[in-house]
């Protein structure tokens, strides 16, 4: 199955599962914006000419490239998108205004699986979506943390995640 990884520059653990199914990458980042909201429409559309015509899973590494996907998976109905949920986007969806509320939500509804991150990040996507939702904790390379000795009794932990509330370190604090 030809499968393609949009991403930013991509995180170790995501760029770890894409590397997992032999997905091509392809960059969907905005450099700069110019228009704002107009640039990440821009951007999608350039990166679409990018993915080849056999692809056949498209992986979205965050929101971001989900407008891409979402564009693509129009134009190809039977193709399967993916949708890595790690994002902070969908911690503060609740709360955006309606418009890009109800935006969001369509795009949603077009993804076929979302690899979540965390039961928190799960959590965070509408229910009727929790059907195509798995939890995948993300993985690391080991070898860099092997000389760290953890323990939880000396509180000496190893966070591999962004350090923000939406990534549930409160919990782990």
């Amino acid at each position: 199955m030809k499968t393609i990884f949009l991403n930013n520059y991509p995180h170790p653990a995501h760029g770890l599962w894409a590397d997992s199914i032999n997905a091509q990458y392809i960059d969907d980042r905005v450099a700069e914006y110019k228009l704002k909201n107009f640039s990440r429409i821009q951007k999608s559309l350039e990166t679409i000419k990018k993915i080849p015509k056999d692809a056949e899973f498209v992986l979205c590494e965050s929101a971001s490239q989900l407008i891409t996907g979402v564009i693509w998976k129009t134009f190809h109905k039977k193709k399967k998108l993916g949708l890595i949920v790690s994002d902070p986007k969908y911690y503060h969806m609740w709360k955006m205004l309606s418009f890009k509320k109800k935006l969001y939500l369509m795009m949603l509804k077009k993804v076929d699986i979302f690899i979540c991150s965390s039961q928190l990040m799960k959590d965070y996507l509408p229910k009727d979506s929790h059907d195509r939702a798995y939890v995948v904790p993300p993985a690391f390379n080991r070898k860099k943390f092997e000389k760290i000795k953890c323990n939880i009794n000396n509180k000496n932990i190893i966070f591999t995640a962004r350090i923000c509330l939406e990534k549930g370190v409160d919990h782990l604090v």
